[in-house]
């Protein structure tokens, strides 16, 4: 009975409305797993991803076996790109393995489908593309594909790619509608790839905040409050002062750029909570925003005491910034314990960056040697191997 609940529930919530529109979390989950299932062998093994030692490969092959595996690739070439055609010809024709060369295919074909799905999703996408990009969603899968359900197929797909991978002819192994299929040719303003497996989802109003001052009195502005390369952190300082509606004076910063105006808006608007997760967060900047922070916090804690406060940090890595950086994190720690207001409302937490990495491919800790020398290298600059390094610029409220 438990079970059926749990799993009425999470139906209800995979079908959750957001702005009149619905999409599958679960589906969204899984397709994201086919993607990390396969990437070992699509992209994670040197001699089939380097183009260098991928070649290196075929060179050491007997003559005949060498010439096999180029014409081969020439052959397929001209239908997949070459970050695919080099991992088909590896495990088909240099280090035979069928299982890995279906996990290419698998990936190649759920890959494309992606293209298709975000297309359809895309909310610049033009409704005349949105009709051509669904009848091939339709015409790959079946009529009752949409882009709510494509996990629903993989099964399907993986039985072809393992269908396909037993062939010794290495053209037919891309002998399948959706592997041959030019989408460009189909769908002309259709893009080359896709940007995440978990697609575009329906969300709130998204809006781009940008144009900061980039000149070069700006700069020198910056530099001249550099900590580590001399400057001084002073939360006295009128430059550290947060401007307000009611003084706009203080940080010339956050009085003119866009994006840290929106930063300040975010925080007086915020109810309930505010998340921050930001790596490079010290200096001027970090100054004049976590004083403000746990200053509005102390009056919106008189209007809700649950108001809560947390900053997400790898303190484990400064790539030698620790004296712009540890100031900051420091002055919230000394803050939060001795405020008798911030006491169990104000955290700082350790980003757990090895069991969460940061958004860089994966695999390629594995690819990073772990020697005495490598060792060195990553102690001097402050890091460590797993780090890579997370440059999360996130603010929630």
């Amino acid at each position: 009975m438990k079970k059926i609940l749990n799993k009425t529930l999470l139906s209800l919530i995979l079908a959750a409305s957001v702005m009149g529109s619905t999409f599958n979390i679960q589906d969204r989950i899984e397709s994201q797993k086919v993607l990390l299932s396969t990437y070992k062998n699509v992209f994670g093994v040197k001699d089939a991803a380097h183009k260098e030692s991928f070649f290196k490969k075929i060179n050491e092959l007997d003559s005949e076996s060498k010439s096999r595996a180029l014409f081969a690739l020439a052959d397929i070439d001209k239908k997949v790109p070459a970050k695919i055609a080099m991992p088909i010809v590896y495990w088909h024709s240099i280090d035979k393995n069928q299982e890995k060369l279906a996990d290419v295919l698998y990936y190649y074909m759920v890959y494309k489908i992606f293209i298709i799905r975000d297309h359809i999703d895309n909310p610049l996408t033009s409704e005349e593309s949105k009709e051509k990009s669904i009848t091939l969603l339709k015409s790959l899968l079946d009529e009752k594909a949409n882009t709510n359900n494509i996990s629903s197929y993989f099964y399907k797909l993986k039985q072809m790619a393992i269908g396909l991978s037993s062939s010794m002819a290495i053209l037919d192994t891309l002998n399948h509608p959706i592997l041959e299929v030019n989408l460009k040719d189909t769908i002309s303003d259709i893009p080359d790839y896709s940007l995440s497996a978990l697609g575009f989802v329906p969300s709130n109003k998204t809006e781009i905040v940008s144009k900061n001052d980039i000149s070069l009195d700006r700069i020198d502005w910056f530099n001249e409050r550099v900590i580590f390369a001399g400057g001084k952190l002073d939360f006295g300082a009128p430059y550290v002062k947060m401007p307000t509606k009611d003084d706009w004076t203080g940080n010339i910063v956050f009085m003119e750029d866009p994006i840290y105006q929106r930063i300040r808006e975010m925080i007086d608007r915020a109810e309930h909570s505010v998340f921050i997760d930001i790596f490079l967060f010290g200096g001027t900047l970090g100054a004049t925003l976590s004083e403000y922070l746990l200053d509005e916090t102390k009056k919106k804690l008189k209007k809700n005491p649950n108001f809560k406060v947390m900053f997400l940090h790898d303190y484990a890595t400064n790539y030698n910034m620790v004296a712009e950086m540890l100031p900051i994190f420091e002055y919230i720690k000394k803050r939060s314990e001795t405020e008798e207001e911030l006491k169990g409302n104000v955290f700082l937490l350790q980003a757990n960056i090895q069991r969460h990495p940061p958004g860089i491919p994966f695999y390629v800790t594995e690819i990073i040697p772990k020697t005495s020398e490598s060792f060195k290298y990553f102690e001097a600059g402050n890091t460590y191997y797993e780090s890579k390094i997370d440059h999360s610029k996130v603010i929630v409220v």
